[in-house]
């Protein structure tokens, strides 16, 4: 497990290439999801004890995409939100970074088809599900992969802005010395993206 996390995290260290094409750009936003998952693993803090699950939200996640050209770009999805709260408020740690491949189908000027396959690793330390938050029981840190998959569509409002609608599934599968378990879910995922051109200014890879 210690070799697949390092692995990992080699990867969103060198994935992103140093040189730029000629359509290439960079685009930098911010997420909002919601939705709702299975989880035999760590205790949901909108749920009741013994209930395995409930509802997932990221109230803000940093997202960002290094464009190759018009169909293909890298990214990451960082979220902020979750952590945050978690922290502050049942005192948990939740985080759910993730290495994005992008995939750009364009329709037309305004419009694209987007397909963000995303590979991660998913933190938790906490109680187990069947605590509450009076009885919270064992605490523990756990571990494992991620794997989604964003499918939806991009709105281009002008050369600039973007913004993303789509439906995002997800797995991960958690591994402890307390307890394994695993992860399925599903959440609605919108988007505000501002696109940096690779020269220094902004520029619109689809006109």
């Amino acid at each position: 497990m210690k070799k697949f996390a390092v692995i990992i995290l080699l990867i969103f260290c060198c994935a992103f290439p140093v040189w730029a094409a000629e359509e290439s750009s960079f685009s930098l936003g911010v997420s909002v999801a919601a939705g709702g998952r299975y989880d035999n693993v760590r205790m949901c803090i909108a749920s009741g004890a013994g209930v395995p699950g409930g509802i997932a939200m990221e109230p803000a996640a940093l997202v960002l995409e290094y464009r190759l050209n018009e169909n293909f770009g890298i990214g990451a999805y960082l979220p902020i939100g979750r952590p945050v709260l978690f922290a502050v408020v049942p005192q948990m740690l939740q985080f759910l970074p993730e290495l994005v491949f992008n995939i750009h189908v364009p329709i037309d000027e305004t419009k694209s088809l987007v397909f963000h396959p995303a590979i991660g690793l998913s933190f938790h330390y906490g109680p187990d599900y069947e605590a509450d938050s009076e009885n919270r029981g064992t605490e523990f840190f756990a571990l494992g992969p991620r794997i989604s998959v964003l499918s939806g569509i991009t709105l281009h409002s002008n050369e600039n802005h973007e913004f993303v609608l789509g439906l995002k599934p997800y797995f991960e599968y958690l591994f402890s010395e307390y307890r394994n378990g695993f992860v399925v879910g599903g959440e609605f995922d919108f988007q505000y993206r501002y696109r940096f051109g690779s020269d220094g200014h902004d520029q619109d890879l689809d006109t």
